[in-house]
């Protein structure tokens, strides 16, 4: 549990008014001649319709507050309503509640207290941890939690027919490890040996960044594609967070081996068998990767908070959220009462003071530097033209960009371009290519790799076939992660652009498209992650296990977007989850990564021998050439009759 925190604004006198029947809190403006909100709370409260605004807005200082709009609404305080206008301001200050309504609603001959609060304290996070502790101890305590209301069934398709798949071979030096793991799952009652199974699944193993090893069955073999998808609905992100509007005070709640705490009935353990290397163990809980386990567990977890205002869920994810301290601890005992009537466990985080927001889905465009030569100019106007279809002015926005890309022409960045660029950066973020994430639309997820930064972009495909983004993502390479091969750097888009996205694609079916084929076999095989894959790729491949996904290749051509946030990117600093995505994926080690090391060890010649040999061989050189700096999409290309292409 982490995230307690109220807002510290002492002498300012706040009000909540509902506008068009939304919750939203003001600051009291009495020098205001208008009432004015931020883009967020616009959004917040549903992105009524903007009219243009005639006025322009300035602050005490004099200096102009840029404006997105204005709209017409009800404004409901103190049982009375008015309609009125308000002002959406582009910046994130506070909502200002200003002389016009102040007037209309007749405010002025009332006392302030009458209808304003200050907010004086922060709610007292120790404390208030201490006392749930004390009250709820079973909750709070170390070993796995088992649900005692409610289990998960899974159900088979109509034609499906068992599927057993055999063992995968395991180092000899990391046996000892993974036996300890399995007895440990064997003792809390996780897993079961069986000594038939007309299922089965073989394991793959991962490293935690605490050093622990995690036991997860590769149902991607076979079972998930002869399993039903649980329909039940996941709710819209958005949608939970519009609902946390007009709060003030919130707590995050975080189960601990969410999954593992839900049981599975006799018929659905048969499916879920794991083939080891000391034999066949049935899963007696619901573990991650199976296709219905996300719908399983939000049903769950909703049906246990059903009839507790202020309170959200999302997966093993519980926020709820109040207007003040009192009500928030209430609520919060009557969510870990439910907790313990449910027999859960959840993790003791380190506490937060506060909550960072997301990052703007449209940042990457942000922070977009312009280009700085002919290639980066290409690589920009691809993704242009890839959209232009939308832009009626397109062809004459990019006149001066086009002038740079002519023959005998100096390169010379121009006012000109600058503007031209800027107001392409703006058609990019604007409501002709961008939409608002609508949970029944079909997803499709995008990434690509440059040489230096990875770009990704999340759509929707909408009934007439045409696709908007709701989200753009980017980031620059580490120097390590700058020298893997370019299929490495592909697969490392695509992992971090799941990542990234995680809460819109979780538990629903998605579509990810790559320009790289290989990738469509080691992510995309029905028999599961092959073996000989590269580890870091086998890693990656095991991550993208908990999604239920289709991948497709697309050609180059038609990657645009996603192209154009990998080529074009800022040096800023790598967010917060980024790093820690990454700080797992390095932390994981892969089992056969040892079983490399036990093979190489009794072979007839050394890395130094290899290594010294593939530099003085013209084919490996170039073929090392092309695996750092991709391959050319024309055997023509080639620069040698040293590699012959099949």
């Amino acid at each position: 549990m982490n995230a307690i925190f109220s807002n510290k604004r002492f002498g300012r006198k706040y009000l909540s008014a509902r506008i068009n029947d939304h919750p939203v809190e003001f600051q009291l403006d009495c020098a205001a001649d208008l009432s004015m909100i931020s883009r967020d709370t616009w959004v917040a409260i549903g992105r009524p319709p903007l009219t243009a605004s005639t006025i322009t807005v300035r602050d005490a200082q004099a200096g102009e507050i840029p404006v997105e709009g204005e709209f017409q609404c009800r404004i409901t305080l103190l049982g009375k309503e008015i309609c009125g206008r308000c002002i959406v301001s582009s910046s994130t200050h506070s909502n200002l509640f200003g002389i016009e309504w102040i007037e209309d609603l007749g405010l002025w001959d009332l006392a302030p207290n009458a209808f304003c609060n200050t907010v004086k304290r922060d709610l007292d996070t120790t404390q208030a941890v201490r006392e749930l502790q004390t009250k709820f101890p079973i909750v709070f305590s170390p070993e796995m939690g088992l649900c005692t209301e409610a289990s998960g069934t899974i159900h088979l398709k109509s034609d499906a027919t068992p599927i057993f798949r055999p063992k995968r071979p395991v180092a000899f030096h990391m046996a000892s490890i993974i036996d300890e793991e399995l007895e440990r799952l064997q003792s809390s009652g996780i897993i079961t040996p069986v000594e038939f199974s007309q299922w089965a699944a073989p394991i793959v193993v991962a490293r935690k960044p605490n050093g622990k090893i995690r036991i997860c069955g590769d149902y991607s073999t076979g079972l998930n594609e002869s399993v039903e998808t649980n329909n039940y609905p996941i709710p819209d992100p958005d949608s939970l967070f519009s609902r946390l509007s007009g709060n003030k005070i919130f707590s995050h709640v975080d189960l601990s081996d969410a999954y593992l705490q839900i049981p599975v009935d006799e018929e659905s353990s048969k499916l879920l068998t794991i083939h080891t290397h000391r034999g066949l163990f049935r899963f007696n809980r619901l573990p991650p990767g199976i296709r219905s386990a996300p719908g399983i567990f939000q049903e769950i977890v909703e049906r246990m908070l059903q009839g507790i205002p202020g309170v959200i869920s999302y997966f093993d994810d519980i926020c709820v959220a109040s207007t003040n301290a009192e009500e928030h601890f209430s609520t919060l005992q009557a969510v870990f009462q439910r907790l313990q009537d449910f027999n859960f466990r959840v993790k003791l985080e380190k506490y937060q003071e506060g909550l960072h927001p997301d990052p703007a889905k449209v940042e990457a465009i942000n922070n977009m530097p312009a280009p700085r030569n002919v290639q980066e100019l290409r690589s920009f106007l691809g993704a242009v033209q890839f959209w232009g279809k939308f832009v009626d002015s397109m062809s004459h926005i990019r006149v001066p960009l086009d002038r740079l890309l002519k023959k005998n022409v100096r390169w010379n960045w121009s006012r000109e371009c600058e503007n031209s660029f800027q107001r392409f950066k703006e058609i990019l973020k604007s409501d002709l290519l961008l939409t608002h994430y609508n949970p029944k639309l079909p997803i499709l997820v995008a990434s690509d790799a440059s040489s230096y930064a990875i770009g990704c972009v999340a759509y929707h495909e909408f009934p007439d076939g045409s696709l908007k983004a709701f989200y753009h993502a980017s980031r620059k390479l580490t120097d390590t992660e700058a020298k893997y091969s370019q299929v490495e750097k592909e697969g490392l888009g695509l992992t971090f652009a799941v990542k990234k996205f995680h809460r819109f694609i979780y538990g629903r079916k998605f579509t990810l498209l790559t320009d790289h084929k290989p990738l469509v076999s080691i992510f995309g095989s029905k028999k599961g992650i092959p073996v000989h894959t590269a580890n870091r790729l086998q890693r990656w491949a095991l991550i993208l296990l908990g999604y239920e996904f289709d991948i497709k290749y697309t050609a180059t051509g038609q990657f645009g977007h996603a192209d154009v946030l990998s080529r074009l990117i800022s040096s800023q600093r790598r967010r917060q989850e980024d790093e820690v995505i990454i700080a797992l994926i390095d932390a994981d080690i892969s089992i056969d990564s040892e079983i490399a090391r036990d093979v190489a060890s009794h072979l007839p010649v050394d890395f130094k021998m290899i290594q010294r040999a593939s530099q003085t061989s013209p084919a490996l050189q170039e073929v090392a050439r092309y695996i750092t700096g991709g391959w050319p999409s024309s055997r023509n290309v080639i620069q040698s009759g040293n590699i012959k292409i099949l």
